[in-house]
Order: structure tokens, then C-alpha cells, then sequence
């Protein structure tokens, strides 16, 4: 985790809000108890108008995306709007590429 560690201290990795609120939901998680040390650094909870709207068009386009019935927190469609946020900036083929490939295949989940 060092490498993930550095990435955020240099402030090259980044996630919504809705990651942390998502991991927060599970018992004595690594992963959690990890995000929790670099909370402030590392989530974004800020949301712009654009990114909130980039939300709701990909829960309209995909509803499948999120578990309707679940009430726990569903980061899935944060964390493609951010991608689509950031798609311009220095981290593009890291963020965008990668995020985007798993959107398409979920569209094709809901066109089944």
C-alpha cells in the first residue's frame, strides 16, 4: 500500500465522498480502516453542479447500476461521474479509460 499511500499524499488519487460512505458500511475492513487515515486528503465531497447532474443522467441511463432495494450507500455511479469529470486532466488513461470500460460493460447488463 505504500505506493497507494504516496499517490495520495501527492494528491494523484482521489475518490467521491460516496467510496468512503460506501466502505464505511463493512465491520473491521482493511481497505476502510486505510481510507479512514487519509480521509480528508483522499475524498471529495464538494460536488459540483455538473458532477451531480453526471450522477443522475447515469442512474437514468443505467438504473441497473445500483441496487434499488439496498439501502446501503452505492458509490458506482460517483465514482463514473468523477471519471467523467476528470477525463481531460494529466491522469486520463489511469481514471478514464478504466472507469469508462466498466460503464460500457455494465450498459450492456441493462440492455440484456
Amino acid at each position: 500500500m505504500e505506493k497507494l499511500d504516496q499517490l495520495v499524499i501527492d494528491g494523484r488519487l482521489g475518490a467521491p465522498q460516496a467510496v468512503f460512505d460506501e466502505l464505511s458500511q463493512k465491520d473491521n475492513d482493511h481497505l476502510f480502516n486505510w481510507a479512514k487515515a487519509y480521509k480528508d486528503k483522499l475524498f471529495y465531497s464538494k460536488y459540483t453542479p455538473d458532477f451531480l447532474q453526471n450522477v443522475a443522467d447515469i442512474m437514468e441511463r443505467f438504473p441497473k447500476i445500483i441496487d434499488e432495494n439496498s439501502e446501503k450507500e452505492q458509490a458506482d455511479p460517483y465514482v463514473i461521474a468523477m471519471a467523467i469529470e476528470y477525463k481531460d486532466q494529466p491522469q486520463q488513461k489511469l481514471l478514464y479509460q478504466n472507469v469508462m470500460h466498466c460503464y460500457r460493460r455494465e450498459y450492456q447488463k441493462t440492455k440484456r
